[in-house]
């Protein structure tokens, strides 16, 4: 199972930030209590909808310099696993109280998803609350550690003087080939289908219009993941599209989640959790610069692989 250490995890089981127009209104909080008793509902769809990017926005500047997008939406993504698939309708909140004190405001909520209550009762003295920031609502924390998604699937006492893997797959200079699969830990990787200049297939997977960055080229990858641990047992493995990265001639690492890089709201994208003998397959989108050349698809340290990265050729 996952383990996460975040402030912000306490956004899934709290309240959250609320976004306003600003615009020219009051910067005085308590004269602003319409727009926060109004956004902050939207903010809990965003975050039990699966809308990361979306979420991410409503938070403090400092906030986002402790947590990056990348392991916020990993965050979001794992939290999502347990909820299921929700979507935004499904979701009721009631502010029903709001407490100012200086330019900090404290909200009080109640909810539910598709009728199942939800406790968002924060403590009486809590480190969250919410600020105007540049004329809007924004949540924010006096907890300094940020958000931390890492997902540890190995063994914690593993031995650390194991023979290094190798053969194809296992480094840059031996990465396996489109179609073949490679092996670590528990997990079976397969990958599918690659197209390297997949801007026309990109429009056909989002309801949203999505043009590449000018500079820019999108890189589309279709993988397979198998849970192939002892069938015996009930450990599950997650798998999110953020647990794969880019690399190339630049030998610069890239993400999805990176300003530029994004590929925006796609269907069918990787993510799931299984128990032994599942599978789940989806997309992996990235945006990346038109000049770099011998692509590489990497299988990311977000996996806790204990045997290193994972490496597939994609030209």
């Amino acid at each position: 199972m996952p383990r996460i250490m975040l402030a912000a995890i306490t956004l899934i089981a709290l309240t959250f930030a609320a976004c306003s127009s600003g615009g020219g209104e009051s910067d005085d909080p308590a004269e602003r209590e319409d727009d926060l008793r109004e956004a902050a509902p939207a903010v809990f769809k965003a975050i039990f909808s699966g809308d990361a990017p979306g979420a991410y926005a409503y938070f403090s500047s400092d906030f986002q310099d402790q947590c990056s997008l990348k392991d916020f939406t990993e965050v979001i993504a794992i939290a999502s696993v347990f909820f299921g698939d929700v979507d935004q309708e499904d979701v009721e909140v009631t502010v029903t109280d709001v407490r100012f004190e200086g330019e900090k405001a404290y909200v009080t909520m109640e909810g539910s998803i598709d009728g199942e209550d939800l406790d968002l009762q924060s403590e009486e003295e809590t480190a969250e609350y919410w600020i105007l920031e540049d004329g809007e609502w924004k949540f924010t924390t006096t907890d300094d550690t940020g958000c931390d998604g890492e997902v540890n699937l190995g063994d914690d006492d593993a031995d650390d003087d194991e023979t290094p893997v190798t053969g194809p797959g296992s480094s840059r200079s031996e990465p396996q080939a489109v179609g073949k699969s490679v092996e670590v830990s528990d997990l079976r990787i397969t990958l599918l289908e690659v197209d390297t200049n997949a801007a026309a297939q990109l429009e056909e997977l989002t309801e949203f219009d999505q043009t590449p960055v000018p500079g820019r080229r999108v890189v589309l990858a279709r993988i397979k993941v198998e849970h192939i641990g002892d069938a015996d047992t009930d450990e599950t493995i997650q798998v999110f599209e953020s647990d794969f990265e880019l690399t190339g001639s630049s030998n610069v690492i890239y993400d999805g989640f990176e300003e530029g890089s994004s590929c925006g709201f796609l269907e069918d994208t990787l993510g799931g959790e299984m128990f032994p003998g599942g599978t789940i397959e989806g997309y992996f989108c990235i945006q990346v610069p038109e000049d770099e050349t011998d692509l590489l698809l990497i299988a990311a340290p977000g996996f806790g692989f204990d045997d290193g990265r994972r490496f597939f050729t994609l030209e």
